[in-house]
């Protein structure tokens, strides 16, 4: 191995000094005279400028022009190294050796040679070594126990020829074998050398020159060697005469300085020692140096050499620690791969050189303890922890193959073995390397997973990786684990301070539980935390990765895949997918799931389907990314409301309504944007789902009443809207249910919509008006408000277009065509009530309330006012009597005009269509002089109308009762009153009178407003009647006017039989007849004129007239006079025929026109 300079200088150092202490003699241009072993004659080589400087520190940079020896310029050293100038000096020094021995016999001491002496022996040995310049400061001989003598030398200075630097040796000892020297030979049994300063120059090709002293260059005592040439060399050293008896050579205190052509670097070495031991069969040197710099620590080297005699083969070894990576990465090719380390390493080299003098394997041990990956020393550093190699270099294949190669850090623990093949070399190094790995062990990110790291089984890689610049291509590496395997390729460089990369990957399938196994811990560890949390089975396929460098701490990332029979959750309160299959896409920071089948079974309700759906983190490098969930989802509106209500939305917990409150079908679609973080507050998630409800089915509002049809569904933050079209127990409606969000509304939502106006959706709302009252149909508006534990309130309004209203009892209806105004007020629940009514349409008004009977129908409707037309008007009851049964009328107040009281049309209608009816009316007008007020009226329906009894005052004043009974146009009143005389005042007939029991009987006729009439009264007693007065007056009854204005006139009977119509008074017949004048009228008055059109006859003495009776009119007697009032009824005029006194009983129809015919 090439490399391996310290054992070159170690052990060259050594060939250095031997080399000086063998005799010879140079030449003026320094050449040998003979070249040992057949090597060939090297040439002169040029003085070095390299720097010499003996404090220059480790790694110290040097130019390349700081030395003109060169690869191309170099010679081989002179191999005539003045042994025989030594040899001389010895000879010289043998009769001091005696003397010295004489000495050491009787003091046991060295014997220091006089200075005389040591001069003499530095001319012999100047004069031996011609172009050197030898001192010596002292020279000592002494004799061993052994007999073998020694001399020590001290101070020796040596001044090579041209002008090179001077070499300085401090001390040498030497140990001479006794026998040769009886011979007169000189034979070194030990040498110790001690102050050496020794100079390296590493030559652009790899071998090594090394020169005796501070610097290599012209005149210096030098040598090349390399690793191949080393052993050769060594042996041709110790292959002379003196040498023969040579065991052990040391050399201590060391200064080595060595400077590298091809790295321009130099290093400094103080304090080492070199030692050489040989017997019969071989020859080991080892050396020991500390290398000190401006690091922390020091770096220590052993280095040793072993080559055995007959044969080429050489064994060298090499132990270092803590030697900084690039100073071993710069010198051999096995471990130049180290350059891209910045690492303190310990390990051990051992190699041979074979027969044929070619270095074979190399193999080496590496250590490293703490470190960073850096090539170029300017890319951020990328530490570790530990590192370790065991691995072979073939020269010959120029291939390593790693044992073992362990790298532990926090990014991953590998242990790989293969081979790298070293490939573009450059001045003895590769540039290239193609490396063939295979990872038997592999755990991601181990330190952060202490309990489950990532474990990979046995996976392969092959790459290239170049060091200037730093590439490393990686071709393919294929990770296994289980049954998974994943397919790796990219790039890795630097640029500046930045690692630049670019790294593919590709998985054919891998279950869902393996993902994480592969996925590394710090590779973009949020989405990874995602995906733990919520990918929970299934198969991923095709999976495709792509992460590229650019610049910054966060690679962009590529990542897509395909799942299937996947589980997989889009927010952590929600059910996961099941049976799921679809695609992932993680780009930009973005990680998207895509889901193009897969179902969601609710809490409630079922499966959903919610193929369609995507899930997003929007930014995976912070640790509470935003989500954006897009879901699409179809199936029961159970399940959709139930996952609606989990957190955080809880939409139907905050209305208060139960999620299969409309039980149905559901197709949904919408986004939820929301914070990936737990405990999330629902005031953070926004948003916005629409989609329809089919086939609903509801009776959560109106228990009891099912309600069907299609809706659409929106919701937001904001609000909830539910609407659509459908049927209310089969009566159309439109329906909008919605609720708002805030914790202000919770509980509380809204319902409204229009619904068909008819007999059946009053019913099914349990209105409660009688049957019959609505028909044809209309469109109503109803809005209700739900609230948590309390019932609905229900409002229903419409303008009543389309609808047929009528009230049979009241004579009223109101037609398709027209408008009005229908208002409602309702309180539901079990027992519904209307809390207030407003009805306005044709002519007819009413206000109220009704409530609602235990199990339907009507309790009491009350009408706090109602008015029909101009007839009536007041306020009353309708009270319930069972379901299917009309409701009982009660009138509590209020006013009937009877003259403008239409003809009833209920005169075809069944006694079922109405209930009794109970009035207290304030007033009931019959005509313009009569009314009753106050009145009461108990009835009950008949066949054909109404019968019952009323009784009140007229005009207020006497009290009068009678019946009603039903009749063909419409209700015939009967009337009786023990009050007739006030009633005759009451009425202005009379003014004063007393008595009289009244009998009346009105009987309806086909025209509205017309009654024929007939009254009785018996025993009326009169006063004060004007009229009647001034009939007396007019013939000449003197008496009977005086009666009339005194104590009165008593009349036994009145009768009379009349036609009311709306504008007069018809009098058919009337007569009032008593003890002292009978009187009877027919004509008219005029409502509407207030004019009188009468006539009749005045009978006095009626009681003797009565005898006349059979030929007369009623209330006539014999004799009477005829008489007509017609005018104004204030100021009428009366008139009077005398000539009828004359003419009695029938012959008076002479003087008088026939009365009115009533009977059409």
């Amino acid at each position: 191995m090439g490399r391996a300079w310290l054992a070159g200088i170690v052990l060259s150092t050594s060939t250095g000094i031997a080399e000086h202490t063998e005799a010879s003699t140079l030449t003026e241009n320094g050449d040998h005279s003979s070249a040992p072993k057949g090597k060939g004659a090297p040439s002169d080589i040029s003085e070095s400028s390299c720097n010499t400087d003996d404090t220059q520190t480790e790694g110290a940079e040097i130019s390349k022009g700081e030395s003109d020896v060169t690869a191309g310029g170099r010679s081989r050293p002179p191999r005539r190294v003045r042994r025989y100038g030594v040899i001389a000096l010895f000879s010289l020094l043998v009769p001091l050796i005696a003397l010295a021995g004489f000495v050491f016999v009787l003091s046991g001491k060295p014997f220091v040679l006089p200075d005389w002496m040591r001069s003499r022996v530095e001319v012999v040995l100047n004069a031996q070594m011609q172009n050197f310049d030898v001192a010596i400061e002292t020279i000592a001989v002494m004799v061993e126990d052994d007999w073998d003598p020694s001399i020590q030398l001290r101070g020796v200075r040596i001044l090579p020829p041209e002008g090179g630097g001077a070499v300085n040796v401090t001390q040498v000892d030497a140990r001479l074998a006794f026998a040769p020297l009886l011979e007169r030979q000189i034979a070194f049994r030990e040498v110790l050398v001690a102050g050496v300063s020794l100079t390296a120059l590493r030559l652009e090709d790899g071998s090594v020159r090394i020169a005796l002293g501070p610097a290599v260059g012209g005149g210096a005592l030098q040598t090349d060697t390399d690793i191949t040439t080393l052993g050769d060399q060594l042996e041709e050293f110790l292959d002379v005469p003196v040498l023969a008896a040579l065991n052990a050579f040391r050399v201590e205190d060391v200064t080595l300085r060595f400077e590298d052509l091809r790295e321009r670097r130099a290093w400094t070495v103080d304090g080492g020692h070199i030692s050489l031991r040989r017997d019969a069969e071989r020859v080991d040197v080892s050396s020991q140096l500390t290398l000190l710099g401006g690091r922390s620590y020091a770096s220590t080297i052993e280095a040793s050499l072993t080559t055995y005699y007959g044969t080429r083969e050489t064994e060298f070894g090499l132990n270092f620690e803590d030697l900084p990576s690039q100073d071993i990465a710069s010198q051999g090719a096995a471990l130049s791969w180290l350059e891209i380390i910045r690492a303190p390493i310990s390990g051990a080299l051992r190699g041979r050189i074979d027969e044929e003098g070619a270095l074979g394997n190399v193999n080496a041990t590496l250590q490293i303890s703490d470190g960073v990956v850096q090539p170029g020393g300017e890319v951020q550093p990328i530490p570790f922890q530990g590192m370790r190699s065991y691995l072979t270099y073939s020269p010959e294949r120029r291939a390593i193959r790693f044992d073992e190669l362990f790298i532990d850090s926090d990014l991953m623990r590998v242990s790989a073995f293969g081979e790298a093949f070293l490939r573009d070399f450059r001045q003895g190094l590769p540039q290239e390397f193609l490396a063939q790995l295979t990872l038997n062990e592999f755990r991601a990110n181990p330190r952060a997973l202490e309990d489950d790291p990532v474990r990979l089984e046995r996976s392969y890689a092959d790459f290239r990786l170049r060091l200037d610049p730093f590439e490393l291509d990686l071709g393919q590496m294929v990770v296994r684990q289980s049954e998974n395997e994943i397919v790796l390729n990219g790039t890795l460089g630097t640029e500046g301070a930045d690692w630049a990369y670019a790294l593919n990957g590709h998985m054919d399938r891998v279950q869902a539980d393996d993902v994480l196994a592969v996925w590394p811990n710090s590779f973009k560890p949020k989405p990874r935390k995602w995906v733990s949390e919520n990918i929970l089975g299934g198969t991923v396929r095709d999976v495709d990765l792509a992460v590229r460098s650019n610049g910054s701490d966060m690679p962009d990332v590529f990542l897509d895949f395909v799942f299937e029979d996947g589980r997989v959750r889009a927010v952590k309160t929600m059910p996961p997918i099941v049976n799921g299959s679809g695609f992932g896409v993680l780009q930009d920071h973005q990680l998207h799931i895509a889901v193009e089948e897969g179902y969601v079974q609710a809490d409630q309700g079922g499966f959903l389907d919610v193929s369609g759906s995507s899930f997003v983190v929007l930014d995976t490098r912070i640790k509470k990314s935003p989500g954006l969930v897009r879901a699409q989802a179809t199936g029961s509106t159970t399940a959709v409301m139930s996952l609606l209500d989990r957190e955080p939305l809880k939409l139907f917990t905050k209305a208060k309504l139960p999620v299969d409150f409309a039980p149905g079908e559901a197709a949904l679609e919408g986004t939820i944007d929301l914070i990936l973080k737990d405990k999330l507050p629902v005031e953070e998630v926004v948003y916005d789902i629409r989609g329809t409800l089919s086939n609903v089915v509801s009776d959560h509002f109106l228990p009891g009443k099912v309600m069907r049809g299609d809706l659409t569904v929106h919701a937001t933050p904001e609000r909830v809207d539910v609407k659509g079209s459908g049927d209310l127990a089969g009566i159309p409606v439109q329906a909008h249910w919605h609720m708002f969000g805030g914790k202000e509304n919770e509980g509380r939502s809204w319902l409204s919509g229009t619904a068909e106006l008819s007999a059946a959706a009053l019913e099914t709302f349990d209105v409660g008006l009688p049957k019959g009252t609505v028909r044809e149909q209309g469109l109503l508006t109803y809005d209700m408000e739900i609230v948590k534990d309390q019932p609905p309130k229900l409002t229903l309004t419409s303008d009543l277009k389309g609808v047929v209203l009528s009230a049979p009892p009241l004579g009223w209806r109101k037609g398709a065509q027209g408008t009005g105004l229908l208002a409602v007020e309702m309180t539901l629940g079990k027992r519904p009530s209307v809390d207030a009514i407003t009805l306005e349409a044709a002519g007819l008004s009413a206000t109220g309330r009704i409530s609602i009977a235990e199990g339907g129908g009507l309790d009491v409707a009350e009408l706090d006012s109602f008015r029909v037309g101009n007839w009536l008007q007041g306020q009353g009851q309708l009270r319930g009597r069972g379901l299917g049964v009309p409701p009982a009328i009660v009138v509590t107040g209020g006013r009937l005009d009877m003259r403008r009281m239409p003809k009833s049309t209920s005169s075809g209608t069944s006694s079922t269509d109405m209930g009794p009816l109970s009035a207290q009316m304030n007033e009931i007008i019959v005509t313009d002089g009569i009314r009753l007020a106050p009145a009461v009226a108990e009835l009950t329906p008949q066949r054909g109308g109404l019968s019952g009894s009323f009784n009140g005052n007229l005009n207020g004043g006497p009290f009068v009762q009678g019946t009603l009974t039903p009749h063909q146009n419409g209700l015939r009143v009967q009337a009786q009153s023990e009050q007739g005389g006030k009633i005759a005042v009451a009425m202005g007939v009379v003014k004063s009178a007393t008595k009289g029991r009244l009998s009346l009987d009105l009987v309806p006729r086909a025209a509205d407003g017309e009654y024929d009439g007939t009254l009785t009264m018996r025993e009326l007693k009169v006063q004060k009647v004007p009229l009647i007065a001034e009939l007396l007056n007019a013939i000449s009854v003197v008496g009977l006017i005086e009666q009339l204005s005194g104590p009165g006139l008593l009349f036994s009977e009145v009768f009379a039989r009349f036609r009311i119509t709306p504008e007069r008074l018809i009098v058919g017949e009337a007569s009032a007849v008593g003890p002292s004048m009978g009187i009877s009228a027919n004509g008219s008055y005029s409502f509407v004129q207030s004019w009188f059109d009468l006539q009749g006859t005045l009978s006095p003495l009626y009681a003797v007239n009565v005898l006349g009776r059979p030929v007369s009119r009623r209330g006539e007697g014999l004799i009477g006079f005829n008489y007509t009032l017609r005018g104004p009824s204030q100021d009428p005029e009366i008139s009077v025929n005398p000539l009828s006194v004359l003419t009695p009983g029938f012959f008076r129809e002479i003087f008088r026109r026939p009365p009115p015919d009533l009977s059409n």
